[in-house]
């Protein structure tokens, strides 16, 4: 399949992308039980 338009998104007026990606990663940190190596998820963000 090929794209016939393709969106870039640098100031965040169509997409949170800076809002997912603290989700994403939180959401990583939990699943994976990354609290085991770092302190906290404050300090994991960061790093």
């Amino acid at each position: 399949m090929r794209y016939k338009d393709l969106f870039l998104d640098f100031d965040d007026t169509l997409y949170d992308t800076h809002g997912n990606s603290t989700i994403a990663l939180k959401k990583l940190f939990d699943e994976r039980h990354w609290d085991k190596i770092m302190p906290s998820y404050e300090a994991f963000r960061d790093a």
